[in-house]
């Protein structure tokens, strides 16, 4: 199999990254010939196979306002190129930018051509000109895989025609910025319990939220503290809050590391406070390194993810009483804690590369019949 894979940027640290990478080392471990094609070149955040060959479309970053416009006519020929050249079998666009690229790039082409949309669309709000690209270019893909049930369902209704497949994201070890090794114990002191979280500091991932939360039982629970893993545009925003409630020390926020799962291993518990999600895949991740999980039913994933009172708590989307009640109860329950963990980890076999490679195998198959 000769499988591209189409991305705006890899070098920045974003989930979407993340996916390409997990997608690139499994199919190159199956023995595939892998590409990625992105718009422009840069340092790969994530490690990618050795093998796995490159294509770059324009010889700088995409500019923006009319400059943009013309961007995107020398991409989609640059992609046109790339696959006339290519005999893939397909190609898989990340985003609905990238979707919408991939289509306009593949009239005429033999490849099968599959977008992909790991977000929840109502949350981030696009222009009436960008739906109706959408609309007019969804339903020339062959396929568009959501991670999720709901996402697929949502993305049929909103674009008539499209053939929505859901694919959930497949579990692996939690894996950082490539380089950015940070030893735990300049974090976690011994004998110290530690709350986990991991994420993009944005409104929507629910940080502001989770430091409020954990100022409030502070006090009750001096033998805990809370570990924030990432960065972003509410870094600022974060640390003042942390030091008008006088956090520092109890709040941990190393920034992205290399190594998130050695983190994961020295934590307790996962909290997962996001408002929005297109699956969760970091929600994986803590399950695999067997943390026990608390979640918000945010949109959409969680909920398909964490079964409620069997392998983690899944609380009221919002509910910020719930979200501390739950913390503060698994905190003072170690045998919950260990139950939950032991069963994560057996119920997120259902995200492993044996359970999802497959429904991957079932999409090109069929596709490939009617070819």
């Amino acid at each position: 199999m000769r499988v591209g894979v189409y991305i705006d940027r890899m070098y920045l640290q974003g989930g979407l990254q993340r996916v390409v990478a997990n997608l690139l080392q499994e199919w190159d471990a199956l023995g595939w010939e892998t590409h990625l094609i992105t718009e422009s070149a840069g340092v790969d955040v994530f490690t990618l196979p050795a093998s796995t060959r490159r294509h770059v479309l324009l010889n700088h970053p995409k500019q923006r306002g009319l400059a943009g416009v013309f961007d995107n006519f020398r991409i989609v020929r640059g992609l046109r190129t790339v696959l006339h050249a290519t005999p893939f079998d397909a190609v898989i666009a990340l985003s609905p930018v990238a979707n919408v690229h991939l289509a306009m790039a593949g009239r005429g082409s033999s490849t099968i051509l599959i977008g992909s949309q790991y977000d929840y669309a109502p949350h981030h709000p696009i222009s009436a000109v960008k739906r109706l690209f959408l609309r007019y270019f969804y339903p020339r893909l062959d396929a568009l895989v959501c991670a999720t049930a709901e996402a697929t369902d949502l993305a049929v209704s909103a674009y008539p025609g499209t053939r929505g497949v859901r694919i959930p994201l497949w579990s692996s070890p939690a894996q950082g910025a490539a380089g950015q090794v940070v030893r735990v114990a300049d974090w976690i002191s011994p004998g110290r319990k530690v709350f986990c979280a991991c994420g993009r500091f944005n409104l929507l991932k629910g940080f502001r939220e989770l430091v409020e939360i954990f100022d409030a039982i502070k006090d009750t629970h001096p033998d805990w503290d809370l570990l924030i893993i990432g960065d972003g545009e509410d870094h600022d925003i974060l640390h003042e809050m942390v030091a008008a409630r006088g956090l520092q020390g109890r709040v941990l926020m190393p920034g992205w590391v290399g190594n998130p799962s050695e983190f994961f291993a020295a934590s307790h518990i996962f909290v997962f406070p996001s408002r929005s999600e297109g699956f969760g895949l970091v929600l994986i991740e803590a399950m695999t390194s067997g943390l026990p999980c608390i979640a918000y039913d945010c949109k959409v994933g969680p909920a398909e993810i964490v079964t409620h009172e069997a392998d983690g708590l899944v609380v009221p989307d919002g509910d910020q009483a719930a979200f501390k009640a739950a913390m503060i109860r698994l905190a003072d329950n170690a045998e919950l804690r260990r139950t939950f963990a032991t069963k994560s980890c057996l119920a997120i076999r259902r995200f492993d590369a044996k359970a999802v490679q497959p429904l991957w195998d079932e999409l090109l198959r069929a596709k490939r019949k009617t070819c």
